[in-house]
């Protein structure tokens, strides 16, 4: 007996985003291998298109989502102040203020607690993996969201991190 579409539609959403992420990583590992002059056009189109249809599924299940249930993958909203501030950060500052915070298995849960999968994240030594998970929220322009869960996850960060110079 077929089920009613509201009881399925969280299911086969959370299985939609799922794979528009795993099509994502693909692209954007493809797209890693060229400059941003000699990128083909269709690759750039199918990059933005598949960023777009992972933003509306991700928006889709984070409205589906129970209220006070957090979705994997969806960022934690920035205080406007904050926001501000945490996207001035020095990105080598991050990098190396989480190399001294964070150890490996810390490391993968951070990631997991962001909804990015470490496995996928290019560079064989943990630093390298944070320089990727870095520019990773720098280029989908999330970058204040990271700085923010490193410093709520490591508070003794925060002075050190938002200073400026």
């Amino acid at each position: 007996m077929p089920q009613p579409a509201s009881a399925t539609a969280p299911a086969s959403t959370s299985g939609a985003l799922e794979n528009a992420r795993r099509a994502l990583s693909i692209l954007e590992r493809q797209a890693a291998g060229f400059t941003s002059l000699s990128l083909p056009v269709s690759l750039q189109i199918e990059l933005e298109d598949k960023r777009r249809e992972v933003a509306e599924l991700e928006a889709r299940s984070s409205t589906a989502a129970p209220p006070g249930v957090p979705t994997i993958g969806t960022p934690s909203p920035v205080t406007p102040e904050g926001d501000a501030a945490f996207q001035l950060v020095d990105p080598r500052k991050l990098r190396e203020a989480m190399g001294e915070a964070f150890d490996e298995p810390e490391f993968i849960m951070l990631c997991f607690e962001l909804g990015v999968d470490d496995e996928q994240l290019p560079g064989k030594t943990l630093p390298l993996r944070m320089l990727s998970l870095i520019n990773y929220h720098r280029r989908r322009d999330i970058y204040a969201q990271l700085v923010e869960k490193v410093i709520r996850e490591r508070p003794h960060l925060r002075e050190s991190l938002l200073r400026s110079g």
